[in-house]
């Protein structure tokens, strides 16, 4: 999901290296820290209703809407959720998710992300920073879906843990089914 209408239109068709995170607490730290930079596209993945719960992305489109330099420049993407209030290139409730396998989980460093909001495509277009033809792409992404490994449920305890064991996909609402 995107809120074209709040993503400026230098942004709807943009091209940027990935920025990638398994959690948010890093997404945002390195945001305050200054390690993302105007036309990164990052990354937040495993935070779907399988890997934390689903939880709104809050401190990290806020640490990005702050920066003057990012706030129209950068992009955020997630398996997690977002506000209503959410303005700038944020797409979240990406699915399949990460922690169930989905390809945000097969998204490496610096590979290209190419966003084009108008034909409502996202879609890895390089490796390496490096732009790639589809076949290559695709058949580096079956190398490292079969080097994917499943994250261990068994970490979690309680009412988390069966939330995940029996979280639907965030295309379907995110509840326990």
């Amino acid at each position: 999901m995107v809120k074209h209408s709040a993503v400026a239109k230098e942004m709807h068709n943009h091209i940027g290296p990935a920025r990638v995170f398994n959690c948010e607490e890093n997404a945002k730290d390195a945001i305050i820290n200054k390690d993302i930079k105007p036309g990164d596209v990052v990354f937040i993945r495993y935070e779907g209703p399988k890997g934390s719960g689903m939880p709104e992305m809050f401190y990290t489109t806020e640490a990005l809407a702050s920066d003057p330099e990012l706030v129209a420049t950068t992009a955020l993407i997630t398996d997690g959720r977002y506000s209503s209030a959410t303005r700038g290139p944020a797409i979240g409730h990406v699915s399949p998710e990460a922690a169930a396998g989905g390809p945000i989980a097969l998204v490496e460093e610096d590979d290209l992300i190419k966003i084009d909001i108008s034909n409502r495509k996202l879609e890895i277009v390089g490796i390496a920073k490096e732009k790639r033809s589809s076949q290559e792409i695709e058949e580096i992404l079956q190398a490292r879906r079969e080097n994917w490994v499943k994250s261990d449920l068994s970490k979690k305890k309680g009412v988390l843990a069966q939330y995940e064991k029996l979280a639907t996909s965030p295309m379907k609402g995110g509840y326990m089914g």
